[in-house]
């Protein structure tokens, strides 16, 4: 599959972003880090050796930004595909959160179970797209070799 299994977590809620991780480390998924607001979650894919190929983002964090803002933005810079994580079902919510193009909208609460299967199927969808995207090969002509 994938090599970059990096996943950043954007929660604010120190208890589920911390069972989050622990989670998806015993299934040796890479945590580039776990933030609480958006300018800590920039701040982390800016500081990565490479950007999170996933992020996990809860709709309602702390700061100024929302989570579907953060998304937008972490997705247009780096193509980080999302899985939003949210107690919020409203139609607006979900009309704003469709918009960023999630993988998955997962309900809280929710089980590991289902988490993991968000995150497979995330990782899935990374996969198919770098299989299906060309491959640029350059074909040296017998003077340059």
């Amino acid at each position: 599959m994938k090599e970059n299994t990096t996943i950043l977590i954007v929660e604010d809620e120190l208890i589920t972003a911390a069972a989050i991780e622990e989670l998806l480390l015993e299934e040796d998924y890479q945590i580039i880090g776990v933030a609480a607001d958006g300018t800590t979650a920039l701040e982390l894919c800016r500081q990565a050796a490479e950007p999170p190929a996933l992020i996990l983002c809860d709709i309602n964090i702390k700061g100024s930004m929302d989570g579907i803002t953060l998304a937008g933005q972490l997705k247009q810079q780096y193509q980080s595909e999302i899985i939003f994580l949210t107690a919020y079902t409203d139609t607006k919510t979900l009309e704003a959160a469709f918009v960023q193009e999630p993988v998955m909208y997962v309900v809280k609460p929710y089980n590991d179970r289902q988490l993991l299967a968000a995150v497979q199927m995330a990782f899935h969808k990374i996969y198919q797209k770098e299989k299906s995207a060309p491959s640029v090969k350059l074909t040296l002509t017998t003077r340059e070799k």
